[in-house]
């Protein structure tokens, strides 16, 4: 299925600001002394790496 110009260029934005929350997080978990809330940070990190991959798979032909 091939996406339209607005579907990939909201797409595009959606993996930017994927990839701003995971830096943030990351950012972010260092500067915790609570370790539960450090493991909860690197833990969104994670996920947020994951749903950035999953979309930018969206962009590969298929």
């Amino acid at each position: 299925m091939e996406l339209t110009q607005k579907e990939l260029l909201l797409l595009e934005e959606q993996i930017r600001l994927e990839r701003l929350m995971e830096e943030k997080c990351l950012d972010s978990a260092p500067r915790c002394s609570d370790p539960q809330l450090r493991m909860k940070l690197e833990s969104l990190a994670g996920r947020h790496r994951m749903l950035q991959e999953q979309l930018a798979s969206l962009l590969e032909p298929s």
